[in-house]
C-alpha cells in the first residue's frame, strides 16, 4: 500500500525539476535552488541529478559543473566512495522533460534560468554507466520550449505544448 514520508534527509531543494523512476530508483534532473525562498533572483546551482532508493530512502547526488562539460565529474553516494560520471553535462534549466526509454534517460527542452534562453538539445544519460550524451537532432524537432509535457509512445519521445521561446503556447506535437 502507497503511503507519504513526511522528511527524507538529503534530497534536493529545488523547483522546477523533472524525474523519471527506473526499477526502485527516483532520478530527479535538474531545477534550480535560490539563495532566498521568496525570491527567484539569484540562482546558485549548476545543472544536477539527484537519485532516491526507494528500497532504503536514502540519496545520492551526482556532481556535474555547467562549466566543464567534458570532464569526468564525481557521483557522491553518502559513504565517501567516489563514482565517476562522464559524458557532455547539460547545462542547467528548468521547466524541462525526461522519459526512460530502454533504460535510458532522455532529457529535452526547458530554459535556462541564466540567460532565460530555451533548450533544444536532447540529452541521453545512462544510469548505468553514468555517462552523458547529446543526441543528434532529426530534422522535424519541435521548436524549443520549457513547461512541456513528454511521454515515450512506439519507440518516439512525444512533446506537447509548453512556451516557446517568444513565450508563445506550443501547438505541435
Amino acid at each position: 500500500m502507497a503511503c507519504w514520508i513526511a522528511t527524507l534527509y538529503g534530497g534536493p531543494k529545488r523547483s522546477n525539476q523533472a524525474a523519471v523512476a527506473i526499477e526502485h530508483k527516483i532520478y530527479c534532473f535538474g531545477g534550480c535552488r535560490c539563495i532566498h525562498e521568496e525570491s527567484s533572483d539569484q540562482i546558485i546551482e549548476t545543472f544536477g541529478v539527484h537519485v532516491l532508493n526507494t528500497i532504503d530512502y536514502r540519496w545520492k547526488l551526482v556532481e556535474t559543473t555547467a562549466f566543464q562539460p567534458n570532464l569526468s565529474e564525481q557521483l557522491l553516494d553518502g559513504s565517501g566512495k567516489p563514482y565517476q560520471a562522464y559524458g557532455e553535462i547539460p547545462p542547467l534549466r528548468v521547466g524541462h522533460t525526461v522519459v526512460v526509454h530502454q533504460g535510458m534517460v532522455y532529457m529535452w527542452g526547458g530554459c535556462c534560468p541564466d540567460t532565460n534562453m530555451m533548450c533544444s538539445k536532447m540529452y541521453r544519460f545512462d544510469p548505468e554507466q553514468r555517462i552523458w550524451s547529446v543526441i543528434p537532432s532529426a530534422s522535424d524537432t519541435p521548436s524549443p520550449r520549457a513547461r512541456h509535457t513528454a511521454v515515450v509512445y512506439n519507440d518516439m519521445m512525444l512533446v506537447y505544448g509548453g512556451i516557446e521561446s517568444d513565450r508563445t503556447n506550443g501547438r505541435t506535437m
